[in-house]
């Protein structure tokens, strides 16, 4: 169980996961507090409804956007120099994490009426920032804030045609010179906003390496060492302070036991794995390409690293209910893309979300088989896994089809034990 602070962390971050994955409508607070390790009681204690979770991680997300648009602006003293601070503050926030991107551009206007002031009142600050442009020598007289509310309006369409699609931002260097380009001319004219397009961005904030918790990370190392060479079931506290080269003490504050930080590490490891998931599908349009990038990139998952495979595939089941439950929460995005191959089908009805879960039941059943006996994963059981999915939903021909398409060509085809490469 996750206390304290930390449920508001963690149901802020699963929140950015779910809305990415399925859209506001599918998000439930069943389903967050599961994916989150939370009790309902709990996430009741924090916030009176969903809407009250939307609103608050909205609120939290675009404070710290703020805060950085002001640190951006530091120093700055011309109306231009603030104006494309900020304009490269706005840009830099939202491409820094698709998820968060989704959020603010795509499912804040579904998240309900609280939130809607939180995003009118950004607007209207960036309204007053490009209203300032009415002060500069020579800016004309004639000029009323509609001006700035239209550019404004222009500047928050731009970009969120920029940033409303599951595809890479445009390079900043393109984008934020438009809109500069956009907001200067009304006011400074022509070879001032001319001027913009050839302005370089600024430097990027001068940050130190990230921190590491060298501490924890060699619980992590040994933790899955240790499963991976005995077993869950064979190990205690003990040996594994040893191994880890920690004090019981230290781990003791850490966690409430061994389930415990088996639990912490296993859902980071199912959290990098649906957001791989998420990536591999990135500019994937058709149904059976998006499935074969996403089975390629779970070989890659589980052929990269032994012992990352073995913990993630086999010790879930070893861990109790609570680890199989977040197993299935962690899978369950790969059945949603399975399940997609209704709509493929020539006759959608026929077929059920049990065909999907089936499917993927009996691809996992099988990984699970090949790693409990340390065997390792071939590259050619991908397009095994493709024949059996496409099977049911568009026939045999189709089915066919994808033994014969060749991996990537970041994959060795290595026969029966083709791994990925380094």
């Amino acid at each position: 169980m996750i206390s304290g602070s930390a449920e508001r962390e963690w149901a802020h971050d699963v929140l950015l996961d779910l809305c990415f994955e399925r859209g506001h409508a599918g998000v439930t607070v069943d389903a967050l507090c599961r994916r989150a390790g939370i009790d309902r009681a709990a996430f009741g204690h924090r916030y009176t409804d969903l809407e009250g979770c939307f609103f608050e991680v909205h609120r939290v997300e675009l404070e710290r956007y703020r805060d950085r648009a002001a640190v951006a602006r530091e120093g700055v003293t011309s109306w231009r120099g603030r104006l494309r601070a900020t304009a490269y503050a706005l840009y830099r926030f939202l491409a820094e994490d698709e998820r968060l991107r989704h959020l603010i551009v795509v499912e804040a206007r579904r998240a309900g009426e609280r939130v809607r002031p939180l995003l009118e009142e950004e607007l209207e600050a960036l309204v007053d920032l490009i209203d300032e442009g009415r002060r500069e020598p020579y800016a004309s007289p004639s000029l009323t804030r509609a001006t700035a509310e239209q550019v404004g309006g222009g500047i928050c369409n731009q970009m969120q045609l920029a940033a409303g699609t599951r595809e890479p931002m445009p390079a900043e260097g393109e984008i934020v010179p438009q809109m500069m380009y956009a907001a200067v001319l009304p006011y400074l004219g022509a070879a001032a906003a001319a001027e913009e397009l050839e302005i370089p961005p600024p430097a990027h904030p001068q940050e130190g390496p990230p921190v590491v918790d060298a501490e924890q990370e060699r619980i992590r190392g040994a933790l899955v060492d240790l499963c991976h060479e005995r077993g869950l079931a064979n190990l205690t506290v003990a040996g594994l302070c040893r191994r880890a080269g920690v004090p019981h003490a230290a781990f003791e504050r850490r966690f409430a036991g061994l389930e415990a930080c088996f639990l912490d590490f296993y859902e980071a490891e199912m959290q990098s794995f649906r957001r791989r998931m998420a990536a591999a599908q990135r500019g994937q349009v058709a149904w059976r390409d998006r499935l074969r990038a996403t089975a390629y990139d779970l070989f890659r998952f589980l052929a990269e690293d032994e012992r990352r495979a073995s913990f993630v595939v086999v010790e879930s089941r070893a861990a109790g209910e609570r680890a199989q439950l977040l197993f299935a929460e962690g899978i369950e995005p790969l059945f949603d893309l399975l399940d997609e191959g209704r709509a493929e089908s020539p006759d959608p009805t026929a077929l059920s979300r049990a065909t999907a879960e089936q499917i993927g039941g009996g691809i996992f059943n099988a990984i699970y088989a090949a790693k409990a006996r340390r065997l390792a994963l071939s590259v050619d059981l991908v397009p095994q896994m493709m024949y059996a999915a496409v099977l049911p939903y568009l026939g045999a021909a189709a089915a066919a089809e994808e033994l014969e398409i060749p991996p990537p060509s970041d994959l060795a085809v290595g026969g029966r034990d083709g791994q990925a490469r380094g």
